[in-house]
Formats: C-alpha cells, structure tokens, sequence
C-alpha cells in the first residue's frame, strides 16, 4: 500500500463511516524514492503488475495474475515465493555493486516527495479538513533506524544484515540520513492544513526483545509499544472531540515526542 492508495481508499469507502479521527502509518513504500524520473502513480509496482494482468491475454499475464493470487493466499506458496525471489537475487547480485550517490539520491528525494507522497499527505489533510475530521499522519518504525539499538535481538541483526545486503551498499545510511529532513517536511506541510504528525521512527530506541519481522513490520512486542506511543499521544485530541465535538481538526496538536 502507497499513500494514494490510501487517498484512494479515503475517498471510496472510509468516509461512508462518518469518522471523527483517522490514523495513516506510512514510510519505507514511498518516502524514500530518489530516482529523477519517480513518478507515483506510473512506477509503483502494484501498477506495473496490473498493467500486465490487465492487459493482453498473454501466457504470461495469466501466470502472474494467478501467481499473486495464490502467494497471498498460502503461507507455503509465499515462503516458495521468497526464497526463490531471494535465491535468485543472491546468483545474479554482482559482488563489487557501486555504492549507491547518497548526496545524488538525497537531492532526488527532496526533490519527489513533494511531489509524490507528501503531496498524497497534503490532499488528505485537506479532505480530512473540510470534513472535520481529525487526520494523524504517522512515519513509521524501520529495522534500518535501528542498527544501534543496544536491544537488538540476533534475529534483528540477520535480518538488518539481510536488508543492507539486498539494496546498494549505503541504503541504509541514506535512510538514516533523510529521516529527520522527511520528518521535519511533513511536520511544517501538515500543520497548517489541521493535519497532526508523529515521527515514530524513534520509539524502540530503549526497548528489548525482537520488536522486527522484517524490515519494517512488528511483532506484538513491537505493536503494543507503537499502540501505546499513539495513544499517549492522541488522547489529547480525543479529549479535545469528547469535549467539543465541533472543534474538528484544530483540536490541540498531536506528537510523539522523542526522550
């Protein structure tokens, strides 16, 4: 799921229901695309296996559309899945790949996310704004972020060794380097449109135990601690609701603050 799936989804079905507050966790899909030519709603991969399944009747499209299909409907076809997927990016990953151009690909950043996924950010906000309804935008938690966590477990860090090992070498450091300028973006382009933002890439920085699946999604250690850090921090605009419930979204100011 990308962020205009999510404008999509707010618009189809969400707002049938009336809500009086929306929570979006969003990042690691598309917070981070540097590529010159990144255009959202052309090069997101979903779209490109539509293109082919919605296209000519070929062998090939048949086989992808039942493919999918059967990967996120059986455990035993997804793990096949992946460890071909994996097997066959080990054989044909050069081992001397060029580094990925951190000051090329940051440039590149700040010059898509406004146009892309912070743009998705902004048309929601405004939405949940004429609506008055309470939008929270949510960066969320990656295993990227977390190489220094004195609790990483050493399933994390196979798993983070895996991760940093599948992209060009420097990924990760040009994540950890655009975090805080992606952060502090979205702060000051959803404020002023009613909209509340919390960075929570920070909060597993003091925790123990496996908090990882994988790159980016949690266990239930890890789920009860982000549930926690949210609600701490929308309580206040809940009460702000509760105790006027035409406040909307000017409600008081919504943030996970870091220790």
């Amino acid at each position: 799921t990308w962020t205009h799936h999510s404008l999509i989804y707010l618009n189809q079905v969400i707002l049938r229901y009336s809500p009086d507050m929306i929570l979006l966790l969003d990042g690691f899909n598309d917070f981070y695309q540097c590529t010159p030519d990144h255009d959202q709603f052309a090069s997101y991969a979903y779209g490109e296996r539509a293109t082919v399944i919605m296209g000519d009747p070929t062998f090939g499209a048949l086989v992808q559309a039942n493919g999918w299909w059967i990967a996120r409907k059986s455990a035993f076809a997804y793990l096949g899945f992946r460890t071909a997927q994996s097997l066959g990016a080990a054989l044909s990953r050069p081992g001397n790949r060029a580094p990925l151009d951190i000051e090329a690909c940051t440039a590149g950043l700040k010059r898509n996310l406004p146009q892309n996924a912070l743009a998705m950010w902004r048309r929601m906000a405004l939405i949940l704004n004429g609506e008055g309804v309470t939008g929270v935008f949510m960066l969320q938690p990656l295993l990227m972020l977390e190489q220094e966590r004195p609790g990483l477990t050493p399933i994390e860090k196979q798993l983070s060794e895996y991760n940093v090992q599948s992209w060009l070498p420097g990924h990760d450091e040009y994540v950890r380097i655009v975090t805080p300028w992606i952060s502090d973006t979205a702060r000051k382009t959803l404020s002023p449109l009613g909209g509340h933002f919390l960075d929570l890439t920070w909060i597993f920085r003091g925790s123990e135990g496996q908090i990882f699946t994988d790159y980016a999604h949690l266990t239930p250690r890890g789920n009860e601690r982000l549930a926690r850090v949210v609600a701490d921090s929308i309580l206040p605009l809940v009460a702000a609701r509760v105790a006027s419930p035409s406040a909307g979204t000017s409600a008081g100011t919504a943030a996970a603050r870091r220790p």
